[in-house]
């Protein structure tokens, strides 16, 4: 039966475009310990997607010890950012001690540094143009792309609400 498996996907186009040998990286990083659930939460933007039924056409991502959630939300703009992690995700789990993301405008504006002092939260950042310094939320977002391509090959403009179903396999290919 395993064989029969691994020759159908082997035999799946899709699946078979999506694959590739991954990139290796230039240098060595260094690494950050974390010892407790909501000691740091790597945040980044994946998108624009194609627009869907209910106008999203981005996915807010966040991950803290490799426990990785995804909202499909339809802009990327501060306020919009902010108020998905606070109700989504910082209601739920508790407030973290550090939030880590890119230095891109979002997460840089006066909106989300000041929601983050509000909240009490310590903001760190990503050295400029190094997406490796943020690698378990990269690494996430390219399985998460690469699943939705394979998931959604066909009603594209309902991606969102295909996302939940998704997450039950994201831890899989989140710790790797």
């Amino acid at each position: 039966m395993r064989q029969d498996v691994e020759e159908w996907c082997r035999a799946c186009d899709v699946c078979c475009a999506k694959k590739g040998p991954k990139k290796g990286g230039c240098s060595s990083l260094q690494v950050h310990q974390v010892g407790a659930p909501m000691e740091r939460v790597e945040v980044d933007m994946a998108g624009p997607l194609p627009r869907t039924d209910k106008g999203n056409r981005y996915i807010c991502v966040a991950i803290c010890t490799k426990w990785p959630e995804a909202y499909a939300i339809p802009n990327q703009e501060a306020a919009t950012v902010a108020q998905v992690l606070i109700d989504q995700f910082f209601c739920r789990f508790g407030m973290p001690q550090e939030l880590h993301s890119d230095q891109g405008r979002n997460f840089e504006s006066a909106v989300f540094c000041e929601s983050c002092k509000l909240l009490g939260i310590k903001k760190t950042r990503t050295a400029p143009l190094r997406p490796q310094s943020d690698g378990m939320v990269e690494n996430f977002k390219w399985n998460l792309g690469q699943e939705l391509a394979k998931y959604c090959v066909e009603g594209q403009s309902e991606w969102d609400e295909k996302l939940p179903a998704l997450l039950i396999h994201s831890l899989s290919f989140c710790s790797s």
